[in-house]
């Protein structure tokens, strides 16, 4: 475990309602996972990357933002490629992200434009697992119908990757051994 730094699970994306009432094996994995894990969803290349930041006012997202913001890094340093990123504290991503050009900013709240209207075939959509789980019943029936072949990666640090709010099989067993 002292050499790992990134679990990489692959998946299937965002599906409704299955993961939202049942969980799902990201979950599972997830929460277990004593180390960042990254769920991806990636069917074909991309010509733009979207990052969806989320909100960074407790510690642990801004951690989760910051492991958004360093795939994102990573990735563009390979392929130089146009970024799109939706956030509410735009200092806060400009002070982690690195190489600012070819970059567009999208205040979240200010704003009109929505990301799943963004978002299109050949895009690549990176965002902490958080934007995921939290996003309203309404919203997540509209993104497992948006995102179900889109490129699409979720991150979140240690013990957090949680995408459904659902109850995992490991939620099931705790319950059961405790006898309720």
């Amino acid at each position: 475990q002292d050499e790992v730094s990134l679990v990489l699970l692959s998946w299937q994306g965002v599906r409704f309602p299955s993961d939202l009432v049942f969980g799902n094996d990201i979950d599972e994995v997830g929460e277990a996972s004593p180390v960042p894990t990254m769920a991806a969803h990636v069917l074909r290349p991309w010509d733009r990357i979207i990052a969806v930041i989320g909100d960074t006012k407790t510690d642990w997202r801004k951690e989760d933002a910051l492991l958004a913001l360093a795939a994102v890094r990573r990735i563009r340093r390979s392929k130089k490629t146009p970024l799109l990123v939706f956030t509410s504290d735009r200092e806060f991503v400009e002070g982690n992200l690195g190489e600012m050009e070819d970059v567009e900013f999208e205040i979240i709240g200010n704003s009109r434009r929505l990301v799943l209207d963004e978002i299109g075939p050949t895009d690549l959509v990176i965002a902490p697992a958080t934007v995921l789980r939290d996003a309203s019943v309404a919203t997540k029936w509209r993104m497992a119908q948006a995102l179900t072949g889109m490129n699409l990666v979720a991150i979140a640090g240690p013990r957090r990757m949680s995408i459904s709010k659902g109850v995992t099989r490991r939620g099931i067993q705790s319950v059961v051994q405790a006898g309720m």
